[in-house]
């Protein structure tokens, strides 16, 4: 029973029919063993022992027996069940829930295929049902999945599900629970987390060797924005992000200080923000318009606001941050003048965390995107 718990903590023995199956046959061996003691009990009581011969007292003596196998099954699984007690759904068969440092759930319409790399070109290795739990052990940046939820955006994390590499824990591991010898590559767009996603690392660029190269430092060039006519838009600033072997970009900004606003937020999101276009891109249309009617009147210093550029893995999760870039614009106190770029300042850690948050950050429904959208829009 020991060595079932240990298993199972260690995330060696997985997959819900298979540890039932243990426990029956740890039960079975218990209930053997009582019949055996009890045997022999009888025998060197002998004729001394008239009374357990009784039909009542043989009865009572085999219902004891019968119910320690569901004892036993009903302790194994209360301390250490086949799926996590803090999981909503059951752990995916062959695959390893315990002792992992990210788990996610299957959302996939028939499920999810796993892939030998990271990417679609590479041969399908696994399937695994929906609505069901897999260990991850990091990720690799690999081909571009459409978002299912989000529109506009791309998932290219691929995820590597937890495997024993080595030792013991291989051995077992492959020989009670059947885990494959294989790598097992899933798209981040089919799954949901269940568990916060710093928990998620980059598996390294040895591991990741197949996949896409990480994202790599962005720009972001402003411009005035003009109608299709090449008419000026009076107070819209056209942004263009581009990042080397980027696949989404995000933008945000920040007021500075947030005590000039009389509403709003001091740190938003700018529409426009999603999977970049032709020429690796994302254009982003900024109504400087908004900040300005969100100030205190009347000002007698101007405020400066800075705007954010990184490239995001996927509707949720930033590049790292050294990859972001930045610009930094002052609003003059006169009204109607155009605001003025400025050189950057360097942000304090909370502001620039939020920030690169803010950037990719996607997780609001549709009716809340919408008011947002109608909150940066004017």
């Amino acid at each position: 029973m020991a060595a079932r718990l240990w298993l199972v903590e260690d995330g060696m023995l997985f997959g819900a029919t298979r540890i039932v199956l243990i426990d029956i046959v740890i039960s079975a061996v218990v209930l053997i063993v009582a019949a055996v003691l009890y045997q022999w009990h009888f025998r060197l009581t002998g004729d001394a022992a008239e009374d357990e011969r009784k039909p009542s007292t043989l009865l009572a003596t085999a219902v004891g027996i019968l119910g320690v196998p569901a004892l036993i099954g009903g302790l194994l699984n209360l301390i250490t069940p086949a799926t996590p007690g803090d999981l909503a759904v059951p752990s995916c068969a062959t695959a390893q829930t315990y002792r992992t440092p990210y788990r996610a759930a299957t959302t996939g319409p028939t499920g999810n295929f796993a892939r030998s790399g990271p990417g679609l070109g590479f041969a399908q290795t696994d399937r695994f049902s929906k609505d069901c739990v897999v260990g991850f052990t990091g990720y690799c940046v690999g081909d571009p999945v459409n978002d299912p939820v989000v529109k506009g955006w791309n998932d290219t994390r691929w995820l590597l599900a937890s495997r024993h590499e080595h030792g013991l824990g291989r051995f077992v591991a492959r020989w009670l629970s059947k885990e494959p010898a294989r790598d097992r590559y899933l798209s981040s767009a089919y799954l949901a987390p269940q568990n916060p996603d710093s928990n998620l690392k980059y598996l390294g660029a040895k591991k990741c060797v197949q996949g896409q190269p990480l994202p790599e430092k962005a720009t972001l060039t402003p411009a005035d924005a003009t109608t299709k006519s090449g008419k000026p838009l009076r107070g819209i600033i056209q942004l263009t992000a581009q990042a080397p072997h980027a696949f989404n970009i995000g933008i945000a900004l920040a007021v500075d200080p947030d005590e000039a606003l009389d509403s709003g937020t001091a740190i938003r999101q700018i529409p426009g923000s999603g999977a970049v276009t032709s020429g690796n891109a994302v254009h982003a249309q900024w109504d400087t318009t908004i900040v300005r009617s969100q100030l205190h009147a009347p000002r007698s210093t101007p405020v400066a606001v800075t705007v954010l550029a990184v490239p995001c893995l996927d509707p949720l999760t930033p590049a790292r941050s050294d990859t972001a870039t930045t610009r930094r614009f002052t609003i003059p106190v006169k009204p109607g003048q155009k605001l003025v770029p400025t050189t950057p300042r360097p942000l304090a850690e909370p502001i620039r965390e939020r920030l690169l948050a803010l950037a990719c950050d996607t997780q609001i429904n549709e009716a809340g995107q919408r008011a947002a959208n109608t909150e940066f829009n004017g």
